[in-house]
C-alpha cells in the first residue's frame, strides 16, 4: 500500500523483515512487527503499559472503567527482597478464595491466548500457577466474566470494526480424530500447536462430545469470530473514545464483556486493552476497512 501512495519504503532488517522505515514528501516514520508496535501514532509509554495486563486495569480503574476484577502475585524469586511482601505465590490461594472460585489465571504480560486458565480449586490453581511461571514472572488471577467477548478496534475515538468472539469448542462425531476435528475447522498449524498442550490430538471423542480447547477467545488461539460490524452506534463510539483516552492511545484493540452487542456502552466490562493490535481477522472479512485505516496513518506520519 505504501508504495501505490507514493511513499519510499526501506527495510531495516531485511532478514526479519520486522522493521521498515517509511517516506513520504515531508516526513519519515519506523513500523515494526512482532514484539515492535506496529502503530507509530500511539504514544510508546502507554504502549508500554497496555502491554501489563495488571497495570491496565490500574489506569483503567483509576479512569472510571469498569474493568474485570483480580489480583496479581510474582511467581519468582528475582528481586523479592526488592518488594514489598503480600504478593508472593504462597499469597494465591487467599487472593482466591476471596474471589471465589471458578477463577480464570493467565500470565500478566503474554498475548495471543498462551496458558490462560479456567481454575475450579486451589490444586488446579497451583497446577495453572505452575504452567504460567514457564512463561511469564507475574500471574493475573481473575473473576470469570459472564457474557459475549467483544473486540473493538477504536481509532481518534471512532470505532473503526469491531466483532464478538467465543473460545474453540469441537464436538466429537465418534470416529474422527481430535486432529481431524481441528483440521475440519482449518485451524492452522501455530495454533494446533498451542491447543495440544494437555491434548491427545489421536484420540476419538464420543458422538455429541463437546470439547472446549482453550479458554481464551483470541483468534490467535482458534477463538471463532462472529457479528462482525463496522457501523457501530454512537454509544458504543463514546464508550470506546473513553477507554483509550484512559489509556492515552489513539489506537487501541479493546476486549471487553457485555450480555449483548448493544449493552456494551450500558454494562460492558472491560477485559484488556492492546495498545498494538493485529488487524489480521479485518482484513480477512473487510480489506477495505483495514486499507482504509492503513492509508489514514500512513499519509499523515509521513506527509503524504
Amino acid at each position: 500500500m505504501a508504495a501505490s501512495l507514493g511513499l519510499v519504503v526501506e527495510e531495516l532488517d531485511p532478514f526479519s523483515g520486522q522493521l521498515i522505515r517509511v517516506a513520504g514528501s515531508s516526513g519519515a516514520a519506523l513500523f515494526g512487527g512482532g514484539p515492535l508496535c506496529a502503530f507509530p501514532v500511539n504514544n510508546a509509554t502507554a504502549v508500554s503499559i497496555a502491554r501489563d495486563k495488571t497495570h491496565t486495569l490500574q489506569v483503567l480503574a483509576a479512569g472510571g472503567i469498569r474493568c474485570v476484577e483480580g489480583e496479581y502475585v510474582f511467581l519468582r524469586g528475582e528481586a523479592k527482597m526488592q518488594r514489598p511482601g503480600g504478593r508472593e505465590r504462597d499469597s494465591a490461594l487467599d487472593m482466591a478464595q476471596r474471589l471465589g472460585f471458578p477463577l480464570i489465571v493467565k500470565p500478566n504480560s503474554a498475548s495471543r491466548g498462551r496458558s490462560v486458565f479456567r481454575v475450579e480449586s486451589p490444586e488446579e490453581l497451583a497446577d495453572a500457577l505452575s504452567a504460567v511461571a514457564g512463561v511469564d514472572a507475574i500471574a493475573r488471577i481473575e473473576r470469570c466474566l459472564t457474557g459475549t467477548e467483544y473486540r473493538l478496534l477504536v481509532f481518534d475515538g471512532r470505532v473503526r470494526y469491531g466483532f464478538g468472539k467465543s473460545a474453540l469448542r469441537v464436538a466429537g462425531d465418534g470416529h474422527s480424530t481430535l486432529a481431524q476435528l481441528l483440521a475440519d475447522l482449518k485451524v492452522g498449524t501455530a495454533t494446533m500447536e498451542t491447543l495440544s498442550a494437555g491434548q491427545d490430538l489421536q484420540a476419538v471423542p464420543a458422538l455429541g462430545q463437546d470439547i472446549l480447547l482453550s479458554v481464551a477467545a483470541n483468534v490467535a488461539a482458534g477463538g471463532r469470530v462472529h457479528d462482525f460490524a463496522t457501523s457501530i452506534p454512537e454509544c458504543i463510539h463514546a464508550f470506546a473514545a473513553r477507554v483509550a483516552a484512559v489509556m492515552n492511545l489513539r489506537l487501541a484493540g479493546i476486549d471487553v464483556f457485555a450480555p449483548r452487542w448493544e449493552a456494551i456502552s450500558d454494562s460492558g466490562v472491560v477485559l484488556e486493552v492492546n495498545g498494538n493490535p493485529s488487524l489480521g481477522t479485518a482484513a480477512q472479512r473487510f480489506p477495505p476497512v483495514v486499507d482504509a485505516l492503513w492509508q489514514e496513518i500512513l499519509l499523515e506520519v509521513t506527509g503524504g
